[in-house]
């Protein structure tokens, strides 16, 4: 999993000059431990996924905090949303520079602070696997194909199908007690009913074209690792013939969100190599699991929102930036500078609300208003 999701940290940073900055009148929030997620209730609540704590935070308009959950030992929080009546649902998972938890679920808190697990995740991923038919790696036989084989031992094969792994990144309430789950780990949403499970959607793999950096580096940690066995290097060009090539990079979705339209719309951060402008906008039909590219071209897509005219904003964690999509656009119309935004939403007067910090950039972090 490490790889997969903000394995990218402090690697591939695209800092955009022409963006203008963020202004606010000061954080909604502040003081938070890595708020990877959030939802903001109709009369401004904010509901904080604080993910490397292990906790479920609520602050009230006022600043009242109040600790709804926490983790089991060995788990932490990522996703959460909010219902109508005041229900929240969070999942328990661990960011993989974390570690791995022993298990991941979905949980909620009602309105009288009762606490449940619904459903386990890392159970359906493990009897189901969604992702095993998609394929990613080198998909084209040849020079490079070969040459990555030759040095699976360090960084795995060429190519492979999905693998049994689950990291349940972010939620949207359906509503009825249906709960939409974008599994990062598992490259699929999934819907939990009634304690049941089900598959949504399987996002098609993401094609990046490997690059010079990329080889030049893979291979210089390989002789990292080939160093401290006393092993002799490997050539530096060892990987060159794959310059150019094809990667089918895992699509890794890490927010989805109900547009005004019915759709689930996804935000995704796509896996090795992680290279600047590959993270796309999916839209999902939610009875068909129908998908479709809205958008393209962001850098590191962490979340997004959808307001009710349908423009879409993508916090960009590894642009430092939260980029706007206007309705029917294929591409950001407008980016802000804003380091490390973790997440997005809106409230119910429209303004943009938007994390940072925790993961890279600001700490501890905040939630402030993004200026218009």
């Amino acid at each position: 999993m490490r790889r997969k999701l903000l394995a990218g940290v402090g690697g591939t940073v695209l800092l955009l000059a022409a963006a203008p900055p963020a202004s606010a009148d000061g954080p909604i929030a502040d003081n938070l431990t890595s708020p990877l997620g959030f939802a903001v209730a109709s009369d401004g609540t904010l509901y904080v996924a604080e993910a490397f704590a292990g906790l479920l935070t609520q602050i009230d308009p006022d600043g009242t905090r109040t600790e709804l959950a926490s983790a089991p030992p060995g788990s932490g929080t990522a996703g959460v949303d909010v219902t109508a009546n005041g229900t929240v649902y969070y999942t328990l998972t661990l960011p993989p520079e974390v570690g791995t938890p022993p298990g991941t679920a979905l949980a909620r808190v009602r309105p009288d602070g009762s606490s449940q697990v619904l459903a386990s995740l890392s159970d359906f991923e493990e009897q189901n696997n969604p992702d095993a038919n998609n394929v990613y790696g080198i998909l084209k036989k040849g020079d490079c194909y070969d040459a990555v084989n030759s040095v699976s031992r360090f960084i795995g094969p060429a190519q492979y199908t999905g693998n049994i792994e689950s990291n349940p990144y972010a939620v949207a309430n359906e509503g009825y007690g249906s709960v939409l789950v974008a599994d990062a780990a598992g490259n699929s949403i999934v819907r939990v009913e009634g304690g049941e499970v089900s598959t949504v959607a399987v996002l098609p793999a993401i094609n990046q074209t490997l690059d010079k950096p990329t080889m030049r580096k893979t291979v210089r940690q390989i002789n990292r690792k080939l160093e401290r066995r006393g092993k002799d290097p490997l050539p530096r060009n060892t990987l060159d013939s794959c310059i150019g090539e094809k990667y089918a990079s895992n699509p890794v979705p890490t927010d989805v969100e109900i547009g005004p339209d019915g759709k689930a719309y996804v935000s995704t951060l796509p896996g090795f190599p992680e290279l600047p402008g590959y993270s796309k906008v999916f839209r999902i039909n939610r009875n068909t699991g129908a998908i479709q590219t809205v958008a393209k071209g962001f850098t590191g897509g962490t979340d997004l929102a959808v307001a009710d005219d349908g423009t879409i904003y993508v916090s960009e964690l590894f642009a430092f930036q939260v980029s706007r999509i206007a309705p029917g656009d294929t591409s950001a119309t407008s980016s802000t500078f804003v380091e490390c935004p973790t997440a997005v939403e809106i409230n119910k007067a429209g303004e943009v609300l938007v994390a940072q910090g925790g993961v890279c950039g600001p700490a501890p972090g905040t939630i402030f208003k993004l200026a218009s």
